[in-house]
């Protein structure tokens, strides 16, 4: 199903949808309300076309089932999956304050605002990591902070369905971005890691690097691998070094400077071997640095933490699928 901009009395579920907040690669996001108790949630519709074989559905379904269970409140829980026909939908709650991306748009942040919101991020991802899970999507717009610029992940794992994908490229190949029926969105290309550029396998160190890219822009205001399009980026991205925050920016610690760099190798080897390093880290130039002040105290538990729900039909299906595949198995001889 593919719902009109305009149109705003459709449902999916039970939610009746209010309006259209954006669209992206994946489908499109949703305002809609929770006719059970009148509250107000996100609903992000995923087109049939990004699942487009059984496979790519239960992974799907094994990814998002994996992230509802993470418990976190600087993760975007999942309060609900449904399924529409052919496609899915996720239900999340409806998220106050704004992405990074929004806010870097009206102005830069201090040093200050940047360290507490990657710290708080990576600490985010480790929690992610801890569970199993890569984010493979870490970017301004998947990071929203309210007022005080404290952080919450969205968008966890999902990524994976539209990257650049290992089964139908050969080593050398150059990914297609340009063409207008690519999933892959050309924002998302920016922050990817060099090994998720060439396809490859990746872990928690991508995030780290993802996060890297984040953190220097915020600090700097421009990207670390400035480029004229797409494919100069993707160039600057495995091939170039950025320039030095502290070369820009006379209020940047030279430390900072250097755990930048280091989250930035190009050889994830070289790079922090998790996101609790990363954040350990950051936290310690908060803490040791006279012209960044500490970070401020943790906000109260948001509303919406706690408050999840599964839809659990979808869970029956994966279970039976799982004991379908055991079943067969167990049948041969």
């Amino acid at each position: 199903m593919f719902l009109d901009p305009h149109m705003i009395t459709e449902k999916f579920g039970r939610y009746t949808v209010i309006e259209t907040l954006g669209a992206g690669s994946m489908g499109a996001v949703y305002k809609a309300e929770d006719p059970d108790n009148g509250k107000l949630v996100a609903v992000k519709h995923v087109r049939s076309k990004v699942l487009y074989d059984q496979s790519m559905r239960e992974r799907f379904l094994q990814d998002m089932l994996a992230v509802s269970m993470v418990s976190d409140p600087r993760i975007c829980p999942i309060l609900e999956i449904g399924d529409d026909g052919d496609d899915f939908y996720i239900v999340t709650p409806l998220l106050s304050g704004e992405t990074v991306e929004g806010l870097l748009r009206r102005r830069a942040p201090t040093v200050r605002e940047a360290l507490g919101v990657a710290h708080q991020a990576a600490r985010a991802l480790q929690v992610l990591h801890d569970q199993g899970i890569t984010h493979r999507g870490v970017k301004p717009s998947n990071i929203w902070v309210d007022v005080n610029w404290r952080p919450v992940l969205t968008d966890c794992a999902l990524s994976r369905f539209t990257e650049l994908g290992r089964r139908s490229r050969r080593p050398g190949d150059v990914p297609r971005c340009e063409s207008a029926d690519t999933l892959i969105p050309l924002g998302a290309l920016s922050y990817m890691s060099p090994e998720q550029l060439r396809g490859e396998g990746i872990d928690g160190r991508s995030d780290v690097f993802s996060l890297g890219v984040v953190l220097y822009e915020m600090v700097d205001g421009r990207h670390p691998f400035e480029a004229r399009n797409s494919l100069s980026r993707m160039s600057a991205i495995l091939e170039a070094e950025p320039a030095p925050l502290t070369s820009r920016n006379e209020t940047v610690p030279p430390t900072l400077d250097r755990v930048v760099r280091k989250a930035l190798a190009k050889d994830p080897g070289e790079r922090y071997h998790s996101a609790s390093e990363f954040a350990a880290e950051l936290g310690e130039i908060e803490e040791t640095n006279p012209t960044v002040p500490a970070q401020v105290a943790a906000e109260p538990t948001p509303a919406w933490y706690g408050r999840r729900r599964v839809f659990w039909a979808l869970i029956g299906i994966a279970a039976l699928a799982l004991t379908a595949v055991l079943l067969f198995v167990g049948m041969q001889p």
